[in-house]
């Protein structure tokens, strides 16, 4: 005798594969300027500058979000590193271009 299915039961697809993986880490730091802020890390240099401009981290974050690339002023040919020139304004209208280093591990 045959075994057959009712049309209400769920029948699984093969096509779909169950991921259980963070959605981000499907990114390829590698293809493009990854936006995600967790990946942050600020230099020496780049404290300095913030201080003496009196920029927050939030505003970084805020221009690293939405700023616009000058890809004239980036360097995405850069071995170790490729750089990103991203432009914005703060909130008290200060012009910043500020230049995102992208490794592998941290930007």
């Amino acid at each position: 005798m045959k075994k057959c299915r009712t049309s209400n039961e769920p029948q699984p697809n093969p096509k779909v594969k169950k991921d259980n993986r963070d959605p981000s880490s499907d990114v390829d730091r590698d293809r493009g300027f990854d936006r995600r802020v967790s990946y942050l890390e600020y230099s020496n240099h780049a404290r300095c500058r913030m201080e003496c401009r009196h920029i927050t981290q939030e505003e970084v974050k805020q221009i690293m979000l939405d700023g616009k690339i000058n890809y004239n002023k980036s360097d995405l040919q850069n071995v170790k590193c490729p750089r990103y020139a991203i432009e914005g304004v703060t909130k008290d209208n200060q012009d910043l271009r500020i230049i995102f280093a992208q490794c592998n591990e941290s930007t």
